[in-house]
């Protein structure tokens, strides 16, 4: 049994040049391609052809090695069909998902740009199996995951599980996790999304996140 297929391309003669320090915005209808772009960017998705280089090293032809050492200079937030995909861990609390964030980023940052976790989906329980000192124990990490709740106003919420706060707060989770491990790359996927126009206003104000 033979079956053609008739793929469209989700993007064609894309030529994007990003300098440093600067901020780009990528604007597009839902199902243009913006996430399937970043995707590429960091090294989730193989393109069918073209380059992606960040600095001068190229993501897709880099062996695991310089592609580990890429991932540790970006900090990522993925977006998806819900606020939990790829953005959040719904089994620890709030503050727990920025812990393990901040963690991840010392010790393993093929996470913190999104990438696999290990053997577990869950790097926060990964501490726990492999006898690592558990994040709580750390105090410089739990006085920055403090002062990113505070700035996302997150705290009266911060011990709770993601299922039991509200979708806005959830995401603003997200973005907290991606924007408080430090990085010369922040990608970040529909960053707004369910978030009320005030905090939206704070998002854009970078005095109050970066």
């Amino acid at each position: 049994l033979e079956v053609e297929l008739d793929y469209e391309p989700v993007l064609r003669g894309v030529d994007l040049e990003i300098a440093a320090g600067r901020v780009c915005v990528l604007v597009g209808a839902s199902g243009s391609g913006k996430t399937t772009l970043i995707r590429h960017l960091l090294g989730l998705l193989p393109p069918d052809e073209g380059t992606v280089l960040i600095g001068d090293r190229n993501v897709w032809s880099s062996d695991p090695a310089t592609l580990l050492e890429i991932r540790r200079n970006l900090s990522a937030l993925h977006g998806g069909s819900t606020v939990y995909e790829g953005s959040i861990f719904a089994s620890v609390t709030i503050r727990e998902n920025l812990l393990t964030r901040l963690h991840e980023k010392l010790t393993n940052p093929s996470v913190a740009a999104g990438g696999s976790g290990g053997h577990t989906n869950n790097p926060y329980v990964r501490l726990y199996v492999e006898r690592l000192p558990r994040v709580h124990a750390l105090p410089e990490l739990a006085e920055q995951a403090q002062d990113w709740l505070e700035r996302f106003d997150l705290l009266e919420v911060a011990d709770l599980l993601p299922c039991d706060v509200s979708a806005g707060q959830r995401r603003r989770a997200a973005l907290a996790s991606a924007l408080a491990v430090d990085a010369q790359l922040y990608v970040l996927d529909d960053p707004d999304g369910a978030l009320d126009i005030h905090h939206r206003e704070v998002i854009v104000d970078r005095k109050s996140v970066v």
